[in-house]
């Protein structure tokens, strides 16, 4: 709570998990959402699937990875359906690790040892369909791309 760089965040992470984000579209595609809106359905997310956790050492060359790192979003054919890289997400995830906490604070409340900290999207929104099986890849992290797959029956 109360790192001010992000070095400072990642010193005090205890680790990362590949996650895809299930979005829960309660609005038709149609409708134009605003802010408050958008803030009311959590931006459309509801459920999330996690990886298996893995560390990331806490130096400065971890930093840059986190922000160089290339994320592709595959489908059960192979295609590569969605993505992104890690500057998506305020330049470097861990800007919004520092964000969360700051908003956090300014409401009077804490993270908490455990706490799991969902930080945003790297791609579109893609509605899943019962038969699709979904992987995202975080590449450029470790010399082996973290991953998380799901099948959707």
């Amino acid at each position: 709570m109360s790192a001010r760089s992000p070095l400072e965040a990642m010193q005090a992470l205890k680790e990362f998990r590949p996650f895809i984000e299930l979005p829960d579209l309660v609005f038709d595609p149609q409708v134009k959402l605003d802010g408050p809106s958008l803030l009311a359905v959590n931006v459309g997310a509801r459920l999330g699937v996690l990886g298996d956790p893995f560390s990331l050492p806490a130096t400065a060359e971890s930093v840059e990875k986190l922000a160089a790192m290339k994320i592709e979003v595959i489908d059960q054919t192979g295609t590569v359906v969605g993505g992104g890289k890690g500057t998506d997400i305020l330049n470097n995830p861990l800007n919004a690790v520092l964000w969360i906490a700051e908003s956090l604070k300014a409401e009077g409340k804490t993270l908490k040892n455990g706490d799991l900290l969902s930080l945003g999207s790297f791609s579109a929104l893609l509605p899943p369909k019962a038969g699709d099986t979904i992987t995202v890849r975080y590449i450029g992290l470790a010399p082996v791309p973290a991953e998380v797959t799901v099948a959707f029956e």
